[in-house]
C-alpha cells in the first residue's frame, strides 16, 4: 500500500534563532516555525516595555528586560540544537533584525543622552524656555531605549510649569496685586523644596522681578515691600528680594503717602510715613516723613472729635467723658488761653 513520504522537517539554525530572537521581536522563533511563543515574545516584549516607560522606569527594571532578553536568546538556541543545520537564509534574516533592533536603540539612547545634556545646560543657564524645547523633542522611542534618563528630567518640566506659574503671579504683582506677591514666593518656595537643582532657574525668573522695580506706581512699590519686609525671613528669595527693594522703598513710601494726602487717605498715609520714619531714620526723607505723619494725624482727629460730638441718646457729648485729642488745640490748662472752639 502506498503512503505519501512525510514532510521533510524544518531545518534549525541555532545561531539563526538565538539571533533572531535577540530582536524581541520573535523572529527567531518564526525561523523555527514555533509561531505561538513568537506570539508570547512579542507580548511579553509589549508588557516589559509598556511597564519601563510607565511605572518602572528604573535602572533595576532595565536589568529585568535584559534578564528576558537573554532567556528568550537561550530558549532560541535550545529548540535549533536538535538536529541543528546552518542555514544561511535564516541567519541574514535573523541578523538583519537584530541589527536594525540594536541599532535604532542604540541611536535612540545617544540622543536621549544629547538631549538630557540640553536639559543639564539649560538647567545650570536657568533657561526653561531651552529646557522645554529640549524636553519636547523627546518621542515614546526615547522612553523606551532610555526610559529612567527620561524620566529623570521630568523634574525640570515641573520646575519650569511652577516658575512660569511665579512669573505671572510676579507680573499681576507689579501691576498693582499684593496677594499675587504672596502667590509667587509660595511657588518659589515649593520649587527649592521640592525640586532642588533648579535654583538657578528661579533665580532667573526672580532677577526679571527685581529689575522692574521700582514700579511707575510707587504705591505698589511700597506694597511689594511690605509684604517682603514682613516675610524676609521665609527663605532665600524672600530675603533677597527684600534687600533689593529696600533701595527703593523710602522714595516709593513717600511718594505714595503724598497721593494718599491728596486723595485724603489719611489712616494710610500715616502709616506709612511713620514707616519710614522706623525702618529708615537715617534717610533724608525721614523728617518730611515725620512731618507728614503728624499732618495725616491732624487730619483724622476732627473727625474723631465729631464722631464723640456726635453722640446719640444723651444731652451730653461722649467727648465730654472720653475726651479724644485734638493736637492742633492750642494749648490749654494754668497759663494759657483757650482759643479753640469746637460747635457742633
Amino acid at each position: 500500500m502506498y503512503s505519501p513520504p512525510e514532510p521533510a522537517e524544518r531545518p534549525r539554525d541555532p545561531l539563526a534563532a538565538a539571533m533572531g530572537n535577540a530582536s524581541l521581536l520573535g523572529v527567531g522563533y518564526l525561523l523555527l516555525g514555533r509561531r505561538l511563543l513568537a506570539a508570547l515574545n512579542v507580548a511579553g516584549t509589549a508588557v516589559l516595555v509598556i511597564l519601563l516607560t510607565t511605572v518602572a522606569p528604573f535602572r533595576w527594571f532595565e536589568v529585568l528586560v535584559l534578564a528576558w532578553w537573554a532567556l528568550v536568546i537561550a530558549h532560541g538556541w535550545q529548540l535549533a540544537r536538535h538536529k541543528p543545520a546552518k542555514v544561511r537564509k535564516h541567519q541574514v534574516i535573523a541578523f538583519s533584525a537584530a541589527v536594525i533592533v540594536f541599532g535604532a536603540v542604540g541611536l535612540l539612547r545617544f540622543d536621549a543622552s544629547r538631549i538630557d545634556e540640553r536639559i543639564v545646560g539649560a538647567r545650570a543657564q536657568g533657561s526653561c524656555a531651552e529646557a522645554t524645547e529640549a524636553m519636547d523633542s523627546r518621542w515614546f522611542g526615547h522612553y523606551v531605549a532610555d526610559a529612567p534618563l527620561m524620566t529623570r528630567e521630568e523634574s525640570t518640566r515641573e520646575a519650569c510649569h511652577r516658575l512660569r506659574t511665579a512669573n505671572e503671579n510676579l507680573a499681576s504683582s507689579l501691576s498693582g496685586e499684593p496677594k499675587a506677591t504672596a502667590a509667587a514666593f509660595e511657588r518659589f518656595a515649593s520649587v527649592r523644596r521640592d525640586l532642588p537643582g533648579h535654583e538657578t532657574m528661579a533665580t532667573v525668573v526672580l532677577d526679571g522681578f527685581l529689575h522692574r522695580i521700582p514700579t511707575p506706581e510707587p504705591c505698589t512699590t511700597a506694597e511689594i515691600d511690605e509684604w517682603l519686609s514682613a516675610h524676609a525671613a521665609g527663605g532665600p528669595a524672600p530675603e533677597r528680594s527684600a534687600s533689593a527693594v529696600a533701595r527703593f522703598a523710602s522714595a516709593a513710601y513717600r511718594s505714595c503717602c503724598d497721593k494718599l494726602m491728596t486723595s485724603k487717605d489719611w489712616t494710610t498715609a500715616r502709616t506709612w510715613y511713620q514707616r519710614i520714619v522706623d525702618r529708615y531714620p537715617a534717610d533724608p526723607r525721614a523728617a518730611k516723613a515725620k512731618a507728614g505723619a503728624t499732618k495725616a494725624t491732624r487730619a483724622l482727629e476732627p473727625a474723631k472729635v465729631q464722631s464723640l460730638l456726635d453722640s446719640s441718646g444723651s444731652t451730653q457729648p461722649s467727648r465730654c467723658k472720653t475726651p479724644g485729642p485734638y493736637s492742633a488745640n492750642a494749648p490749654y490748662g494754668p497759663g494759657h488761653e483757650p482759643r479753640t472752639v469746637l460747635r457742633r
